[in-house]
C-alpha cells in the first residue's frame, strides 16, 4: 500500500522522477516519497527503476559541472 500525505493517506497519481537518495516514485499532490515496494510493479520494472538510480551521484555531478560551466558563458 502506498503512503503518502494527502487527506486520503493514497496518492491519485505518482510521478517518476529521479532524485539521489530517494525512490523515483513519488506522489504528485503532496510530493511524498513513495516506497517502490508498495506500487506494485514487477521485479522487471522494480530492477530497471533501481538501475536508473546506479551511478545518480554522479550523473548530478556532472550535471552541476556543466552548469556552472554555461553560467559562467553567460556571466561573460
Amino acid at each position: 500500500m502506498l503512503n503518502c500525505e494527502c487527506v486520503t493517506g493514497t496518492p491519485a497519481t505518482i510521478r517518476i522522477e529521479g532524485y539521489v537518495g530517494a525512490n523515483p516514485v513519488w506522489c504528485h499532490s503532496c510530493g511524498s516519497n513513495l516506497e517502490l515496494e508498495g506500487v506494485g510493479l514487477s521485479a522487471l520494472l522494480s530492477r530497471d527503476l533501481d538501475k536508473f538510480l546506479a551511478g545518480g551521484i554522479e550523473m548530478e555531478e556532472a550535471f552541476n559541472q556543466k552548469g556552472s560551466g554555461l553560467a559562467s558563458r553567460v556571466k561573460k
